[in-house]
């Protein structure tokens, strides 16, 4: 048997190094390939040729051309045209015209309109409601529910889970043990030993 399974092992071994060794190796290539050929002079060319252009790209041509041709125009345009007229239509168009709106129409509509009818509404209607339909069936349906929920649970502890932990304890663990302890116990040591 020990015979069987040291044999099995190095068969076991040698499929995975056979499987192993190419991807190892080509890894490994790789690397010394990007270390030693490839990193160097993309380094040498990054560093010396890329980041001073872009460097000089963006201080002498880019930053100039967002500085002068878009950021003082468009601040010389709010601050000297902009600003004025936007000042000028709030205190002089804007605030008189929205008191007059608040004052003149939302609300007188809102007070002698909205707000009388559902004053009205809530006393004539919803308060009564709630205090002589709402209340009443809530209280029932709280009672009804605790005794549904009483019901439900004796249901399902005489008819569901006693039965089952009986038909589980005295009809399914007694197999499951002994598969157990009889049929997985012993390969999992055989495999133990196998690959020790």
């Amino acid at each position: 048997m020990e015979s069987l399974a040291t044999g099995f092992k190095f068969i076991l071994r040698g499929i995975a190094f056979l499987f192993y060794f190419p991807v190892h190796l080509f890894v490994s290539l790789l690397r010394f390939v990007w270390k030693r050929v490839l990193a160097p002079p993309l380094a040498r060319t990054w560093r010396h040729i890329v980041v001073p252009a872009t460097v000089f790209i963006e201080n002498y041509v880019l930053s100039p051309l967002w500085r002068y041709a878009l950021l003082y125009p468009a601040r010389w345009i709010y601050v000297e045209l902009l600003a004025p007229f936007l000042r000028f239509m709030w205190d002089r168009v804007l605030v008189p015209f929205l008191i007059f709106l608040w004052a003149g129409i939302v609300f007188p509509v809102f007070y002698f309109i909205v707000h009388y009818v559902l004053k009205f509404v809530w006393i004539v209607v919803l308060a009564p409601l709630y205090r002589h339909v709402l209340i009443p069936v809530l209280l029932f349906s709280e009672k009804a529910a605790k005794w549904l929920f009483r019901g439900i649970t004796w249901l399902w502890m005489h008819a569901v889970y006693l039965p089952a932990r009986r038909v589980g304890t005295r009809l399914l663990l007694p197999p499951i043990r002994w598969v157990h302890t009889e049929l997985i116990v012993p390969v999992i040591c055989w495999f133990r030993v196998l690959f020790t």
